[in-house]
């Protein structure tokens, strides 16, 4: 009777019987014949080829408000590249939750080549071609391995066709933030390669490529800490006695760079607060979780529809579980018991299952991580495992139907390219924050997070109509927002993120509108933001903001002074808390020039420059706290002590000259600062208008009304500019100017207009 043949002993046709696996090999001199290179080459470009095409439409992607501007936008270390940059970025314990050094350095590297435009603004393109060049890497590390592990053409080219192009890594690939992902891969993939030529070998060079290929991997992501095990499955593939003191003592270095930084991958979590209370969910419920993502996995790899962004915990409330989640464990046991049915008859099965839980066993939210039951890009790396099992099955019907190998061709193709059409439409839904929201809030209306950062993205659009002067469209976008916001606490009553966020978007319409009432909702908002997260800096920030700004509207000085005085405590904790922010500081200052602390308040914007650099806001505010301290100096009344004559605002210069001279020094300092704005942004409106009225105050109407002019022609309701050049009119001593200029400023609601209308224009 003919004998099989094993997997070491494989002809040049690249056919073999996937039971022979079982049989024990020799002699390790009896690898695998290398194969047509022509044919490998071939392979290689087809598949290539078939990815990128799937993967084009990213290239034009924004970038989105999904982690993307505190990775990229706010990334602190992404300007510079030097020496204190790199030891900056490595010395970080944890960075959004993560420690991942390498990751953060490769987002360095993207931005040096390309990553700003000329507007200074982020350029997205450079991030996304690294991301799906990284992806086409990767997709090459896969047919090499499993071309490695298998020996045969058939095998890799399924594997990695599939692999490259599935619609569940899209995520993975298309989101800027993913960079994790498919940078850790390079390194995992690679070092899975590395070992199994040392495991085929005996060549130590190969151990050591490993393991740094390990290491750097983890220093990527901290879930490549799975590779550890995953060599264990290749022993037993190789038919290795995985249990005998050498092989185990090969396994420590791996073993002990696993645990380390996944204890510190952990701790990393916990310190971003991606981690819940694990006393939310019992540990039936966990188990629950685990099964139904276990089963979700499979079927989306099977066939990748309906994804999304999100997957959210089905009631975040009560925290309740559908019964239908256990439904998951049946798949989960079918897969332990393929794994014994066929660990002694079938490896190719038994290893391919095997590398699908090994690598996504850790992902299975046994310890809650996130907002998610599951996410597709955890199944990046794991569903190698899945590909690897579809490869071989059709190696194994080829050689058991050879005649019908076209039919297999034909099916492998199809569904290939409707992985490549569903990808390439996915690309698109990742083209904006929008985009990506709609999609996610259409298919799953229980994801908070896409609520909220839905309403985060409209905001922002807000702010840019606010920045062209369009007041009406940016009301209309906060108030949408708000509706999504409120969307997102109705599902998730202790959201402090969406709370904080409608408060913001209350405060700016309030700004506009002027409207009390949505000032004090805005008040209740981030006073529960701050409730349910004692540490949330920018609450504390934004409701001291808020109470300065519904101090204004009081007409009592003293509760004025205490509202503006609880303003500033709250600033002084968010301070406290976050001491980098330079707009904290911005804003402090400018309720302590309300308090009349204006060498305070000057000093807060000093810090702002210096922590924020140039900004045309900043030198404006420092410019009015100045010209304010102008004022005093001008105005600074007497009285009598027994002393003699002391002055209320400084009292220690009682000469009227020198006052004078103070005077003009701040306000030429003044002067300056608004110019240095004006500079920085040509068209910044507040910027003329305050240079309006120090020129006003420093006998100057002239140049004051040339700004004014300005001003007005760029908006024509901007009241307190008609109440301000009629002011400049009056000391010219054109009252008829200034008369039209009073009663525009009247017609506008200015609250004193008619009272200077009545004085000097009867």
């Amino acid at each position: 009777m003919k004998r099989q043949r094993t997997t070491e002993q494989i002809s040049q046709t690249g056919n073999i019987n996937l039971k022979s696996v079982n049989r024990k090999p020799k002699s390790r001199t009896h690898l695998p014949q290398p194969a047509d290179m022509k044919s490998r080459l071939i392979a290689v470009i087809i598949i290539l080829i078939v990815t990128f095409v799937s993967y084009y439409p990213a290239l034009d992607n924004e970038l989105t408000n999904w982690d993307d501007k505190q990775y990229v936008v706010e990334n602190p270390h992404l300007k510079s590249f030097s020496g204190e940059t790199i030891k900056a970025i490595f010395s970080e314990k944890s960075y959004m939750g993560n420690y991942h050094p390498l990751t953060m350095l490769s987002l360095n590297v993207d931005y040096a080549i390309g990553g700003e435009l000329e507007d200074g603004s982020i350029n997205p393109y450079p991030f996304h071609l690294i991301n799906i060049i990284l992806h086409l890497i990767v997709t090459l590390l896969v047919f090499q391995f499993a071309y490695k592990l298998s020996g045969r053409i058939l095998v890799a080219f399924i594997a990695a066709l599939l692999f490259g192009t599935h619609t569940l890594h899209v995520e993975s690939v298309a989101w800027v933030s993913e960079r994790k992902d498919v940078l850790y891969s390079i390194f995992f993939v690679g070092g899975l390669s590395a070992y199994l030529n040392y495991v085929d070998t005996k060549k130590s060079r190969h151990y050591i490529a490993a393991l740094i290929l390990f290491i750097l991997s983890l220093l990527s992501k901290g879930q490549a800490v799975s590779l550890a095990v995953t060599l264990v499955a290749i022993d037993y593939f190789r038919d290795r006695k995985y249990f005998s003191v050498r092989i185990l003592v090969e396994k420590i270095p791996f073993l002990l760079l696993a645990l380390g930084f996944g204890i510190f991958a952990v701790m990393a979590q916990g310190e971003g607060d991606a981690i819940a209370d694990e006393e939310q969910y019992e540990l039936h419920k966990r188990i629950g979780f685990a099964a139904y993502a276990y089963m979700q996995y499979l079927l989306k790899l099977m066939l990748p529809l309906d994804l999304t962004a999100m997957y959210p915990y089905p009631d975040i409330v009560t925290k309740k579980i559908p019964p239908h989640y256990y439904l998951g464990l049946i798949p989960a046991a079918i897969s332990i018991w393929a794994i014994f049915k066929t660990y002694k008859t079938n490896k190719a099965v038994t290893f391919s299952i095997a590398f699908f839980i090994i690598n996504i066993f850790l992902l299975l939210q046994f310890i809650p991580v996130g907002s998610a039951v599951h996410a597709d890009r955890y199944a990046y790396i794991p569903s190698i495992g899945f590909y690897l099992l579809i490869g071989f099955g059709a190696q194994y019907f080829v050689e058991i139907k050879p005649k019908k190998q076209s039919v297999l061709y034909g099916i492998i193709g199809m569904y290939a390219l409707v992985l490549a059409a569903l990808t390439y439409q996915r690309c698109d839904i990742w083209q904006d924050s929008m985009s990506l929201w709609n999609d996610t809030i259409k298919k799953q209306p229980k994801a908070v997070t896409a609520w909220n950062n839905r309403g985060s993205e409209l905001d922002r659009m807000a702010k840019a109509a606010m920045d062209r002067n369009d007041n009406a469209t940016a009301i209309t976008l906060r108030q949408k927002a708000i509706q999504d916001f409120t969307a997102a606490i109705n599902g998730k009553p202790d959201y402090s993120n969406a709370m904080y966020n409608r408060g913001s978007s209350a405060y700016e319409i309030a700004k506009v509108t002027r409207d009390t009432i949505l000032l004090k909702n805005a008040l209740t908002d981030l006073t529960n933001a701050i409730k349910y997260n004692q540490r949330f800096a920018e609450a504390y920030h934004h409701r001291g903001n808020t109470t300065a700004e519904l101090a204004d509207y009081r007409t009592n000085p003293q509760k004025q002074n205490l509202m503006w005085e609880a303003a500033v405590k709250d600033m002084n904790i968010a301070i406290e808390l976050k001491q980098t922010d330079g707009n904290f500081y911005v804003n402090r200052g400018v309720t302590k020039g309300k308090l009349g602390k204006l060498d305070e308040a000057v000093t807060d914007f000093d810090t702002a420059l210096q922590l924020s650099g140039e900004s045309e806001t900043i030198y404006s505010n420092r410019g009015l706290a100045k010209a304010r301290k102008a004022a005093n100096y001008q105005n600074s009344q007497s009285v009598e002590t027994e002393k003699g004559k002391k002055y209320i605002h400084y009292p220690e210069i009682t000469d009227i000259n020198e006052r004078k001279k103070f005077a003009n020094e701040n306000y030429s300092q003044a002067i300056s600062d608004y110019n240095a704005a004006l500079k920085l942004k040509p068209d910044f409106l507040t910027g003329y208008y305050n240079r309006a009225i120090a020129f006003l105050n420093s006998e100057n109407p002239n140049a004051a009304i040339s700004d004014l002019d300005f001003v007005l022609k760029k908006d024509a309701n901007f009241t307190d500019a008609w109440f301000m050049r009629a002011q400049a009119y009056m000391k010219m001593g054109n009252t008829k100017q200034s008369c039209m200029d009073f009663a525009k400023a009247r017609d506008l609601k200015h609250p004193y207009a008619q009272a200077y209308l009545d004085a000097y224009c009867k």
